[in-house]
């Protein structure tokens, strides 16, 4: 390789990019964006809100509840002025506010396809570099985040920038320009770190000693940018590298950990593991290693090499494979540089545990030269044959389609259910005098899109964390719940949390369900709380004990009968007594689902904890929801109901069957519906042995007797009551639109 070959022949050789050419890959980009804009419900990802809430901390002074993240406040400062602007005019609806982060993310996005645009034209001509620009405002993955605000991107620019001044060996200005370009990478995103060291390591090896007052240019360049990050941490942290060393340690660590593991020396990596884990002991989720196997990541190491296909469609991979040929075919420092600072991250980013292409962004300039030469390989210099700039632009037709269709099929709505819900609150606050104070489980999810009426308050510590909290931590998020008026939550924050469970079981009520097993089936239904008001009872609730109530006043406030006793068979071992006042079906606000209500009146003592089998659906058809459940959600087991009690328990019904399984199909009631039928509810109470099984079942009296009533071989009770072959009897019928 010569040492004199760059990125960029001497200037006034210089190849030029084409402006109408760029103009139009711009445009392309920007429809692209666009239509990736519109395709958003719900924030993809908690770093990119992270980003604005510091933002809006900074400008206002105040400092980022829960956050565990290390993050440079580079790409922070970007965003402020956004806020501060908006604070200086009075703006409530942060809406407009966070359209106006996610346009500056288009305006980086676009500065990136331009870069790399410049970059593809000085490597091998103007053709190539608006392939380049192609290839990258074409990406999927690019196109999916460069409508919210993730760091990488603007990482990526700078790289970009800084490979276009790594030129020509010797030359001091354009080093310094480029070390200063990579500490803004650094100061962007802490993840480039890698990158920046590796640029300078091909330098290193470009300009050897003899170009000694460039190489220390761009070394001077790039310290530049990490003061810059330290001096940040010493204005925003109080300390100087707070962040910066923060970083360097939890990740840089455990990486060199899995190298040394990979290479056979284990007790060496499992020291330094460990020595990396002491560093944080007194973080959540630290943890120490034990044996060799802790030391070795979940995916493997090559994951990026085998899913590459994940990140580039096959057009643009191919031109990036050929790329690659082409360029080891022919080294030369101008590729030489970007491909060893490429290989070494593909690498070693591949060591570390956590493995996703969004981390893969800021390598965006740097693939973008390999794609260049690859186009340039398949058309052939310039004024090549016609033919061949037809299969070239047939690539890019290509890469464009598919690139657009992977992105329509990316979940980029995931946690819309959270906007949905936000939305339900800020109606219930507009009815409410005096507005209320709301909460998330995911603060992130619904960060700036509370109303003028609603005062979002975030809780101390993040409620997915629970097990992993003190009493001290707890107490703090108990008594800022305390002062919540709604909060909005899915489901399977609570079910596994018995404290949290109870809380919002007997002191709110459930206003709204949001649920769409496509859309955000990992996230599953997610539910509105509400305080009702003083004096105001409560309607669909998951708990509610009232002991020694007036049983006539109940049923008529609820509008039940006498209901049925139920009674265990006289074999069994307690005369156990039961009656089932009756059931509520209530359709709830949000995405059309139900809460199905039970009262239960505990007529004497009793000693089982019973459960309870449920099963919903069109009569002979053999989809059906079911659901199984300890009476009183397990907080208030039935052994715990005094005589006289009433409880009225109640749960969300889904008219599909095995719904809340994301690895199922669904299988909808209403779709499969066989005639207008109404729908029927059954249930089958009793206990569960381990070995023996369903024991103690609890039948519908005779009347005038503890004994259960007699079936006939129809399953028909003289009473009328109705049981299946399996022993299920038969609740209610309900007419459904």
């Amino acid at each position: 390789m010569q040492a004199t070959a760059s990125l960029a022949p001497p200037s006034s050789h210089e190849p030029v990019a084409s402006p109408k050419g760029t103009l139009l890959v711009l445009g392309l980009t920007l429809v692209l964006l666009l239509t990736s804009w519109a395709g958003l419900s719900g924030y993809q990802l908690a770093d990119s809100v992270e980003y604005m809430e510091r933002a809006q901390a900074l400008v206002r002074g105040q400092e980022v509840i829960d956050s565990t993240s290390i993050r440079s406040f580079g790409f922070v400062s970007l965003l402020a002025p956004i806020f501060l602007v908006a604070d200086w005019l009075g703006v409530q609806d942060f809406q407009f506010v966070v359209g106006l982060v996610r346009v500056l993310q288009m305006l980086i996005g676009l500065e990136l396809v331009r870069v790399c645009i410049f970059l593809g034209t000085r490597s091998a001509g103007r053709g190539a570099g608006l392939f380049a620009g192609c290839f990258v405002g074409f990406n999927p993955v690019f196109l999916q985040f460069a409508v919210s605000p993730v760091s990488g991107i603007a990482a990526a620019v700078c790289v970009g920038h800084a490979l276009l001044n790594l030129t020509v060996a010797g030359d001091a200005r354009r080093s310094l320009r480029a070390g200063m370009w990579l500490g803004g990478s650094i100061l962007m995103a802490y993840q480039t770190i890698l990158v920046s060291a590796a640029l300078v390591g091909a330098a290193l090896l470009r300009d050897r000693w003899r170009h000694r007052y460039a190489f220390l240019a761009l070394c001077g360049g790039l310290g530049i940018g990490i003061f810059a990050a330290a001096l940040l941490d010493r204005l925003c942290y109080g300390a100087w590298g707070e962040s910066l060393f923060l970083y360097f340690r939890q990740n840089f660590g455990g990486v060199a950990a899995r190298v040394l593991n990979s290479f056979g020396f284990t007790q060496a990596a499992r020291d330094l593991y460990e020595i990396t884990a002491a560093t944080f002991e007194d973080e959540k989720g630290a943890h120490q290693m034990s044996t060799a196997a802790d030391v070795r990541q979940m995916q493997s190491r090559f994951f990026y090499f085998t899913h590459l296909h994940e990140f580039l469609v096959w057009p643009f991979l191919a031109s990036f494979l050929l790329g690659l040929a082409a360029a080891s075919r022919k080294l030369r420092w101008s590729v030489a540089i970007p491909g060893l600072a490429l290989g070494l991250c593909a690498l070693l980013m591949g060591y570390k545990g956590s493995q996703d292409f969004r981390l893969w962004l800021p390598l965006l300039p740097l693939i973008a030269i390999f794609a260049a030469l690859g186009w340039k390989l398949i058309v052939g210099p310039e004024g090549a044959s016609a033919w061949r700039v037809r299969v070239g632009l047939v690539l890019v037709a290509a890469g464009a389609v598919l690139g657009w269709m992977r992105l329509g099929g990316n979940t980029t709505a995931r946690y819309s259910g959270y906007w949905n819900a936000m939305e339900l609150v800020n109606e219930l606050a507009a009815e409410r005098e005096g507005g209320l104070r709301a909460a998330s489980a995911w603060h992130w999810a619904v960060f700036l899109r509370d109303s003028k009426d609603v005062e979002l308050i975030k809780l101390p510590h993040y409620l997915d964390g629970w097990e992993g909290y003190d009493e001290a931590e707890r107490a703090a998020d108990f008594a800022a719940l305390a002062d919540v008026d709604a909060f909005v939550t899915h489901f399977g924050v609570l079910m596994p949390r018995p404290e949290l469970f109870a809380l919002f079981a007997r002191e709110f009520e459930v206003a709204g369900m949001f649920f769409d097993h496509e859309t955000y089936r990992d996230v599953g239904p997610i539910l509105v709380f509400v305080r009702p008001e003083p004096g105001a009872e409560r309607r669909s609730v998951l708990l509610e004990e009232l002991a020694n109530a007036d049983v006539d006043a109940y049923r008529q406030r609820h509008d039940l009968g006498e209901g049925r006793r139920l009674v265990q068979a006289p074999d069994q071992h307690a005369p156990d007594q039961l009656r089932l006042l009756g059931v509520e079906l209530r359709e709830l606000p949000g995405d059309g689902h139900y809460w199905l209500t039970w009262h239960w009146l505990a007529e004497a003592p009793l000693t089982e904890n019973y459960m309870l089998f449920e099963e919903f659906g069109e009569p002979e058809a053999s989809a059906r929801w079911r659901w199984t459940r300890q009476l009183g959600h397990g907080i208030a087991p039935s052994s715990t109901w005094a005589p006289g009690t009433i409880v009225r328990e109640g749960w969300p019904l889904i008219l599909a069957q095995d719904a809340l399984d994301p690895s199922l199909p669904w299988q909808g009631l209403l779709d499969a519906r066989l005639s207008e039928r109404p729908f029927e509810l059954w249930m089958k109470l009793g206990t569960l042995h381990p070995e023996l099984g369903f024991l103690h079942q609890l039948l519908p009296a005779a009347p005038g007797g503890n004994v259960p009533a007699v079936r006939g071989p129809d399953g028909l009770t003289p009473e009328g009551d109705s049981f299946d072959e399996r022993g299920f009897l038969l609740v209610d019928i309900f007419d459904l639109p």
